[in-house]
């Protein structure tokens, strides 16, 4: 009878464990219904109450009514969304085994173990990838007319449908996106440049590279170097720091504004631009961008308005023509 007990309290744990972790792995309650509110409505939002929201939701509300968004139902990209990232649990689970006899091979880690499986399964199940027309050499970046002329390439919708093609704009997205759905710790980063993924708890912190083949876990100092080097003061205007759910919010106008002006529409563009650097006021990157688009398209005005105010060259004279032909021969 003792033995029955014990083996019914194992089994009762047992369940609670699971019942737990499933809990884990369901998508985290949201402060309202994704695609019932609008990014107007967002951007109101207080900071403590987004971070109850989807990251997935305040990144395909960004890129409504750009190029590349007019099909976007964000209700439909979320149900997908969530078929994969129960795939992803799926295999997590029945995966197990590969940790357990070669854990050396996951750096002894459970939580690189799991990433591990997450890259694994969007990248071979689901086909996802870098936009193979976006690449460049490490450290060359293409100019912003063209990389955010379709907001495909950098916003979540683009990997969710169609060639479920990204950038480094929008596949740490996904990889925040799934692994937050399945109670995963993560948060956004970004670099010069480039913008990656961190787990972060209390008891394990590991950077996760969301652009490669296979997933690549890398220590602080990789990004220090990679893609450009980061200079000291550069790193404490707010690189390398895990970002809160409104400075990702702010990331996410800041793509939008880059989408707009390159689309040409430029007040909107800069009103993105300055509502990113509203949304997180102590970020020296916001406020560094915002700059840097203000100052471009002021260039821009300049050229535009001195190219007017040349004069134009005269055209050459041109010389009367005969239309007889036979009064333009010479006698001799």
């Amino acid at each position: 009878m003792k033995t029955k007990a014990i083996l019914f309290a194992s089994l009762a744990s047992a369940l609670a464990a699971c019942w737990q972790l499933r809990q884990q792995s369901q998508l985290p309650s949201l402060a309202r219904s994704d695609e019932s509110v609008s990014l107007e409505a967002l951007l109101k939002t207080p900071p403590a109450e987004l971070e109850s929201f989807d990251v997935a939701h305040l990144n395909m509300a960004c890129s409504v009514g750009l190029i590349g968004s007019e099909g976007l139902d964000i209700r439909s990209s979320l149900t997908v969304l969530a078929q994969w990232s129960e795939r992803v649990r799926l295999e997590t689970d029945r995966c197990w085994r590969l940790y357990h006899s070669k854990p050396g091979d996951f750096q002894n880690s459970s939580e690189i173990y799991r990433m591990t499986i997450l890259g694994a399964v969007l990248q071979q199940d689901f086909g996802v990838g870098y936009n193979p027309q976006r690449v460049t050499a490490a450290g060359v970046f293409e100019s912003n007319s063209v990389f955010f002329a379709d907001s495909r390439d950098v916003f979540l919708h683009g990997l969710l449908a169609g060639s479920r093609q990204g950038t480094c704009s929008s596949l740490p997205v996904l990889y925040l996106a799934v692994g937050r759905r399945l109670g995963y710790p993560l948060k956004l980063v970004p670099t010069k440049g480039h913008l990656f993924v961190r787990w972060e708890d209390a008891g394990k912190r590991f950077n996760v590279e969301c652009t490669s083949r296979g997933v690549c876990i890398y220590d602080d100092d990789h990004y220090r170097q990679w893609p450009v080097p980061l200079e000291a003061d550069e790193e404490e205007s707010g690189y390398l720091k895990s970002l809160t759910a409104v400075e990702t919010l702010a990331v996410f106008m800041n793509l939008r504004g880059h989408c707009l002006l390159a689309s040409g529409r430029i007040d909107e563009g800069l009103k993105a631009h300055l509502t990113a650097a509203q949304l997180a006021p102590e970020s020296q990157i916001c406020r560094q961008v915002l700059a840097e688009a203000q100052t471009e398209q002021r260039q821009k005005t300049e050229r535009v308005r001195w190219s007017k105010a040349l004069p134009l060259p005269a055209s050459p004279a041109r010389r009367s023509v005969d239309p007889n032909p036979l009064n333009q021969v010479q006698n001799p």
